[in-house]
């Protein structure tokens, strides 16, 4: 056996090609050659055994036709993966034969192509076998840059709601194009989600008050408290029966990548953003949402449920009860309205089962509550190696969509359209990776939350915070002499006892309650079954 090879200086990649033919393929080889591409003719299937066999060159790829004399192609194909399983192999064939094509695919060929081929087709081929990860890499990267520059100009100029989901709409989804990159341009796109969350923090010191008071004319964006109004409400008078699913602690980054999850059975009939309460955490954000009220007229309506922040009993134990104080409110009483908590993957596993049952599938509402990102984001604050494995929001990220893609879960949704009923999937608040120890002191009595302080006596940086002097204002249950004080960006706040212990114990983790566009801006979408 002999072979010819065209050499090039420094390849591209080391190719090899098989070919009874491959004498009237010489042009094409030529042209990848000038190319950079190196390339091994060869003129049987046993030939091309013995190239791979010698071991040197190693190739990257492998052009493999599929009707030669001896050796078919089909066996070498089998023959070439027996012997380097990784090595992309790319079959050409006169045959559209559906049966050839089924075999070539189930032998996890790279590409198929039939003759006759021509050099840009078998360049095309190369690029998408070998390069498509750099060059989508690069594709993306200058769109990001691009992005960087647009996106600088609509920070500065952003005085609405609207602008701000804008612009984090873009960041979030620029931000998950780059998760499988370490490009600079994924350190770029870090730094302008900080230098958008400085301006956020700003403009929401600025707004939210006049939110808090635009509430009582409706002349205020989409808050916590008008989630069920804006979505539910609409559809179980319209007769849909639908499915309310809250993911606790979900930002809009992890909402993009787990669409796809839900559009495999469901399309999206609507798609927003709503804003969370201040403080964006659990015990306010999701009674206000389930309650369709703000904390302080929850307190109000509900002084024996609502749970002062210092004690250690749950915070948001109540929330069925208050699910059906709105549903009554909003004359909903003859309407049959089921309630569930999920805190672990058997009780979603249990739920999916029970799902199709007559009960769960003829509801006129059906809330679903589910903790895993809260859960997760607490874990990965407590256990190092947790915050090991998630170092940084892409990763974590890829965990959530691992849980998602196998947990339980997964298998509700699918029963949820298979019941014919549509879904509402949204949030309570997010959360953002803390990095800035703030120093601030209160009384005793001041609550223990890292990124909201409430209490009296509280001394605090003003330009690292957000004081509400009277959280009455602000819809905040507190006492009389108490004032509310939250931080934005990335700053997380602590009382002067043992502060350094503290800011290395939890710089790096994940904490919700403050200002920021991850733990404010949030996804509320409406699917109906495909």
């Amino acid at each position: 056996m002999s072979y010819d090879r065209i050499d090039t200086t420094q390849p591209l990649a080391e190719i090899l090609w098989a070919d009874d033919e491959i004498d009237l393929l010489r042009p094409h080889i030529l042209f990848l050659s000038a190319k950079g591409y190196r390339v091994t003719p060869v003129r049987s299937g046993n030939d091309a055994i013995t190239a791979i066999t010698a071991g040197s060159p190693r190739f990257d790829l492998v052009f493999l036709d599929e009707n030669m004399p001896g050796l078919s192609g089909l066996d070498t194909l089998d023959k070439i993966k027996a012997l380097t399983p990784n090595t992309p192999i790319a079959l050409i064939t006169k045959s559209d034969d559906e049966q050839i094509m089924d075999i070539a695919v189930g032998n996890r060929i790279a590409d198929y192509l039939i003759k006759p081929v021509n050099p840009s087709q078998i360049l095309l081929s190369i690029k998408k076998v070998l390069h498509s990860d750099r060059l989508i890499t690069e594709t993306d990267s200058r769109r990001s840059r691009e992005h960087y520059l647009s996106l600088n100009g609509s920070i500065d100029k952003a005085d609405s709601i609207e602008d701000w989901q804008k612009i984090y709409r873009i960041l979030a989804e620029s931000s998950v194009s780059l998760d499988s990159t370490q490009s600079d341009t994924a350190t770029i796109f870090n730094s302008i989600i900080d230098r958008a969350n400085n301006a956020f923090f700003r403009f929401v010191r600025h707004n939210y008050g006049h939110w808090i008071s635009a509430r009582e004319y409706g002349d205020n964006p989409i808050m916590s408290p008008d989630v069920l109004d804006r979505t539910v409400l609409p559809l179980i008078r319209q007769e849909k029966r639908p499915v309310f699913l809250l993911l606790d602690n979900l930002t809009l980054s992890q909402w993009i990548i787990a669409k796809s999850i839900f559009t495999s059975r469901f399309n999206i009939s609507d798609e927003t953003l709503y804003t969370a309460i201040l403080p964006s955490s659990t015990q306010y954000c999701r009674n206000a949402i389930l309650s369709g009220l703000m904390p302080l007229d929850i307190a109000s309506r509900f002084p024996e449920l609502w749970v002062n922040e210092k004690s250690s009993s749950g915070k948001n134990l109540a929330e069925e009860t208050m699910l059906r104080d709105w549903a009554d409110r909003r004359q909903l009483k003859d309407r049959t309205i089921s309630y569930i908590h999920t805190t672990d993957t058997a009780s979603i596993r249990l739920l999916s089962r029970s799902f199709r049952e007559t009960a769960a599938s003829t509801d006129d509402l059906t809330v679903i509550i589910v903790n895993f990102t809260d859960m997760l984001s607490h874990s990965v604050t407590d256990n190092p190696i947790l915050r090991e494995i998630a170092p940084d929001d892409a990763a974590f990220r890829s965990i959530f969509l691992s849980w998602l893609s196998h947990s339980p879960l997964r298998k509700l949704i699918e029963n949820i359209a298979d019941a014919r009923r549509p879904i509402v999937v949204t949030t309570d608040h997010g959360s953002i990776k803390v990095t800035n120890p703030v120093r601030i002191s209160a009384g005793r009595d001041s609550t223990s939350a890292m990124r909201y302080k409430i209490g009296r006596n509280i001394s605090f940086p003003p330009k690292q915070t957000f004081e509400m002097q009277r959280p009455h204002q602000f819809r905040i249950p507190a006492g009389i002499s108490s004032s509310c004080v939250i931080a934005g960006r990335r700053d997380f706040l602590l009382y002067p006892n043992d502060f350094n212990r503290y800011a290395g114990m939890y710089a790096g983790t994940y904490q919700h309650g403050g200002i920021s566009m991850q733990e404010m801006i949030l996804p509320l979408v409406t699917l109906v079954p495909k």
